[in-house]
Order: structure tokens, then sequence, then C-alpha cells
């Protein structure tokens, strides 16, 4: 019998499921980490310990409402550019919790894959990996998608050098080669296109991030920090998402699903449309408890209530000592989201805004990846550009 306030949760889902407008894949931008600790005085590593637990809360209760995929932004192309001692920290994080909650979740029915290039993580993260994504894989009650060593751009290129390798051998006329084509080259090929992308922490991009498949993706923002996201949010999303009207490029109610245009690739039965949009909650971007030209207003992700702010409902206790930090070195601590999100570069500022390349040797060349790994698309540090 689950808790009082979990079976209300679970009630308020089964009203959207009623509808009809139960979202199928939702895809999460996990953000927030570092800025969470440092507004407490404690180290990054503490942050990235705290959403720990959001991962474990969050994939069991999307397990338990029925989600079909559920994919979590992990590590990017982009992140290889923090400091080494955190990027060493986040695959030990990696590491022990594969360790610690893969029989947990295959036992709950949990198959796990893994999009990016799992080839470019340093030997001992690559080889838990690969073995979490063996172990799981006939399971099918939900399927977790953890984009790690993950970028967009390079999903893309790398679907297009395929094609073009097709070509080059006669395998396949250039000019026959369409959407469709394409994106039965993407590493998400045989999945759904998210129907829902939720971003924490109150910034409003999209961070190189499955920029193909989320072309008609519902978007929903929070200012709540990853470490204090809880299956409140989750649901306060999937409600929001229940009431929009999804016209993929059409007009009108016709427009949407069921029965109406449906965009290029989808499959059938994903959710139908709903009342008008909503708007974005005013303070969750330029204004009162939101970002400005993506600072951060701190107390846009703190942990207290405020009227008529996503803010606050379960989470971790600022007042509770940090979560125990890792070893830089060491193979302890959670699962590796980061901060500043995957694909925004060391949480400093660094890859926000505009493109820009790694920073070079003093031969012209970029840094190789640390911690023993190498960024998709060949030689260590050739690609992972923001």
């Amino acid at each position: 019998m689950p808790p009082p306030e979990e079976a209300e949760l679970l009630r308020r889902v089964e009203r959207v499921r009623a509808m009809g407008r139960m979202p199928r894949h939702v895809a999460i931008i996990m953000d927030g980490n570092g800025r969470w600790a440092q507004r407490r005085g404690w180290p990054r590593v503490a942050g990235h310990r705290a959403g720990v637990e959001s991962v474990r809360v969050i994939v069991r209760f999307a397990g338990d409402i029925g989600l079909e995929v559920l994919t979590l932004y992990a590590f990017s192309t982009e992140n290889w550019r923090r400091p080494p001692a955190e990027v060493r920290a986040l695959m030990g994080l990696l590491v022990e919790h594969i360790r610690r909650d893969l029989d947990e979740l295959d036992r709950n029915g949990v198959q796990i894959r893994v999009i990016g290039d799992p080839e470019g993580l340093p030997p001992t993260p690559r080889r838990e990996v690969l073995r979490a994504v063996e172990t799981t894989r006939s399971n099918g009650r939900m399927i977790l998608v953890l984009a790690l060593n993950y970028g967009a751009r390079w999903e893309l290129a790398r679907a297009a050098r395929r094609l073009a390798a097709k070509a080059a051998r006669g395998e396949i006329d250039p000019q026959a080669i369409d959407e469709a084509m394409l994106a039965a080259h993407l590493q998400t090929a045989d999945l759904p296109d998210p129907d829902l992308v939720i971003r924490p922490s109150g910034e409003w991009r999209i961070s190189n991030f499955l920029l193909w498949q989320i072309a008609y993706s519902e978007l929903w923002f929070t200012p709540i920090a990853w470490p204090d996201f809880r299956p409140v949010h989750l649901v306060e999303a999937i409600e929001a998402y229940a009431h929009r009207e999804r016209r993929f490029g059409g007009l009108g109610p016709g427009a949407g699903r069921p029965g109406g245009a449906m965009a290029p690739g989808e499959a059938p039965g994903s959710s139908p449309p709903g009342p008008p949009r909503l708007r974005p909650p005013a303070d969750a971007g330029q204004g009162a408890g939101g970002t400005d030209g993506g600072r951060e207003d701190p107390a846009g992700c703190g942990p207290a209530d405020a009227p008529g702010r996503l803010l606050g409902r379960g989470g971790a206790d600022p007042r509770a000592a940090p979560p125990q930090a890792v070893s830089p070195g060491g193979d302890t601590g959670g699962w590796p989201w980061a901060d500043g999100a995957p694909g925004d570069g060391a949480g400093t500022g660094a890859g926000r805004g505009a493109t820009r390349a790694p920073a070079t040797t003093g031969g012209g060349q970029p840094p190789a990846a640390p911690g023993g790994g190498r960024r998709p698309g060949g030689e260590a540090g050739t690609e992972g550009r923001c």
C-alpha cells in the first residue's frame, strides 16, 4: 500500500491516462547539482551525490506509472572539459551505482540502454555500462536510456557518415536518403521520439540533447534543481503535457493526434491533443526566480515553498549535512549527471552561449579527454564541441 502522498500522485497520473494523454517517452536534462551544492557551501561533487536519490526515486516512480521510455542526459561529449578531478569523480559515481542498483533494476524489469559512445569512456565505467546493458537486455517493463558520452550533433554526424559509407559502396542511392532513412541510422531508431522533455534548474536550453528526436516534443522547465526533483514534479510536468495541443505544424484541432497530422516518423499511438497550450510559469524564465541571460537566480532552485512557484515539494533538506563527497579518483558515489547540463561545459559558464572549440595544447591540438577516455569520433579530443 503506497503512502498517501504517493497514492495521490498515482491517482493524478491515472486521470491523465484516462484522458488518453499519457506520454510514452519522457526525457530529462538533469541539471543544477553543482550549483545546488555551492549554495550550501559544499563541494560540487556533493551535489552530484545528492542527485543520486533523485535518479533512483524518479526511475522507480516512472516504472510504477507505466512510462514506456525514460531517457536521462547523464554525461555529454562537452563534459570532458570539466576539471579532470571532477570527471574522474563522475566516472567513479557511475561505476558504484551500476554495481549497487543493477540487481534492483533488473528485478523491476528495467531494460538499460546507452546512447552516445561508451567506447570513449575509461575502461572500468565502459565495462560496467556494457554489463548493465547486457544484463537487462531482455527486460520489458520500462526502457531506461542513459545518454553517456553523448552529443546530438555527434549522433547526427555519425548517422551521416554511415549513410555516406553505404552510398560509397553502392548500397543506397544518395537521392533516396530521406528523413526516415536518416532516423533509422540514429541510436534511438527503434524508440518513440520523446513526447515530453523536462529541464530542471531554471535554465531554458536544449544543450545538444536529442536535437533530431525532439523536433515536436513538448518542453517543460522548472526552477527546481535536480537534487530537489521528486515524483510530484514529474507529475506536474505530465499534467501540463496533457493539457497541451500537439499540432505538428498543422492548424486547429484537426491537426493534432489522433486523426490529424503527424510528425515525420512518428509512431501511431502517442498522446492525442488536449486543451490549448499552457503558458510557461512566469517565474521560470526572465522573471522572478528564473534566469536572465543564462544567469541563475539562487532563489529559483531553493527548497523553500513560495506562492505560485514550483518549489520545495520533496528534495533534500538544505540544513542537512552535505552528502558524503568522493575521492576524485575513487569508484564511489552516484550516477554521473552534471550541473550546467551535460551539454553545457563546466557549469561555471563554459560552453554556455556561442559555439566554441575546445582549448588546444601548445601544438594546436585539443587536449585528450581526462580519465583515459576519448570523445566520440576517433582521436581523443577531436570532437565534443558545444
